[in-house]
């Protein structure tokens, strides 16, 4: 996966999964198992360091590049597909804006989605 990111590949995270359907734990997964394959931390960071943006941007905006769909973020254009998190979670208590998206990636589960939004609805 490194290889594929230096040379200016673009890496997605989805789910296929019939038993349980969950973009924070294949976040966590990715991360692990690619600490585990390079036999180090740090791994799955963007260029300023950030494993969260570097996860959060796997499952959402290089998705959406990957499908060649205007997706991903939110912007004028785009379809309006995200995800409403509920910040007064117990998981998420502590949590500042700051620690928030490593909060989510590394220690939250899909109890603190409090709504999914596909094309507005």
């Amino acid at each position: 996966m490194h290889r594929i990111v230096k040379q200016g590949g673009c890496v997605s995270l989805g789910t296929d999964s019939n038993a349980r359907i969950s973009m924070l734990e294949e976040m966590r997964w990715m991360e692990y198992a690619q600490r585990l394959h390079r036999e180090e931390r740090g791994v799955c960071v963007d260029g300023f360091g950030s494993m969260a943006n570097y996860l959060i941007g796997s499952a959402t905006k290089n998705g959406a590049r990957c499908l060649g769909i205007p997706a991903g973020c939110i912007e004028v254009g785009k379809l309006a597909d995200f995800t409403v998190v509920d910040l007064t979670h117990a998981q998420l208590s502590g949590a500042t804006p700051e620690t928030l998206g490593a909060t989510l990636c590394c220690g939250a589960d899909n109890s603190v989605i409090a709504k999914t939004i596909v094309s507005g609805k």
